[in-house]
């Protein structure tokens, strides 16, 4: 048993050191802000980052030119008004923006920066607007804007509320409901193979409900890194089997009524991880969504 563990401990450890995937598969974490307090004056939007880049959006440079001469003129205006802004904090305006005019919305679903500012370009009256440094919340992070708050200087900056949309609540929902299918699939399995006895299912529970925690907040984590899903999947449920081999070897010898070896134990729990694992990636690719 003991080589057993060695083998994986060195199978997560070439995990940890293999260079990154090109595929870049999975969900994404995304900010999406909504204004209020405004009618019909156009307004154009950004989200100001502390790097110099986030995902593929850059700074400019000062020497590339405008990024594309098919963009009409207005947009190459628009776009040097962002560049030519100066933030207090010294964060970077990464040359992605919006016209809010007509949906009072925007939302920046791939790799937006963390953390960021809400930035505002008004051209009607040549001015900007600017909020106080926010932070994603979750994976799906939503904020409110309340135009009529404040006018959105360095001093009195704009304030971004957090709000709670309804992704939210699904998210949580399929959290929910992944650790169930988890749980009913190696609960399934312990049956068959014997472990049938009440303490075996407390302890099956149990230990899936902390290490299901342990594996989707690796996934939440580790979405949208330049690492394939799939790697951080088989990864992460790796380290999991370590976890749930360790405990089942300890703990279902001493609380079986019949004797049981540690190997029945430790082979349980691979076969179990294996069967959860091959089905959380089958719905994964079927329903990305899932994971986030």
């Amino acid at each position: 048993m003991k080589k057993l563990f060695s083998a994986l401990a060195c199978i997560l450890l070439l995990l940890s050191l293999s260079p990154p995937a090109s595929a870049d598969a999975g969900p994404k974490p995304s900010v999406t802000v909504t204004f209020t307090g405004i009618e019909d004056e156009p307004f154009y939007a950004t989200l100001l980052s502390e790097n110099r880049s986030s995902g593929p959006a850059r700074a400019w440079d000062k020497l590339s030119p405008y990024p594309s001469e098919d963009h009409p003129e207005d947009e190459r205006i628009i776009w040097e008004k962002f560049v030519s802004y100066q933030d207090s904090d010294g964060y970077y305006f990464l040359q992605e923006w919006w016209d809010c005019t007509e949906t009072h919305q925007f939302h920046w679903s791939y790799y937006p920066p963390e953390p960021f500012k809400i930035l505002l370009y008004f051209p009607e009256r040549d001015s900007f607007s600017v909020s106080f440094i926010c932070e994603r919340y979750a994976f799906h992070s939503f904020y409110r804007v309340n135009l009529n708050d404040g006018t959105g200087t360095e001093e009195h900056p704009l304030k971004a509320l957090p709000t709670l949309n309804i992704s939210t609540t699904l998210n949580r929902l399929a959290f929910g409901g992944r650790i169930a299918l988890t749980i009913l699939l190696e609960l399934g399995l312990a049956w068959c193979i014997g472990y049938r006895e009440g303490r075996h299912i407390i302890l099956f529970v149990t230990t899936n409900l902390l290490t299901q925690v342990v594996l989707n907040t690796i996934l939440s984590l580790g979405v949208g890194s330049p690492y394939s899903f799939a790697q951080i999947y088989l990864w992460a449920e790796l380290l999991v089997f370590l976890l749930e081999a360790a405990v089942y070897a300890h703990y279902l010898p001493k609380i079986s009524a019949a004797p049981q070896k540690k190997s029945k134990a430790v082979l349980y729990a691979l076969g179990a991880n294996i069967l959860s694992f091959a089905t959380g990636l089958i719905i994964s690719l079927l329903f990305p969504g899932i994971f986030i």
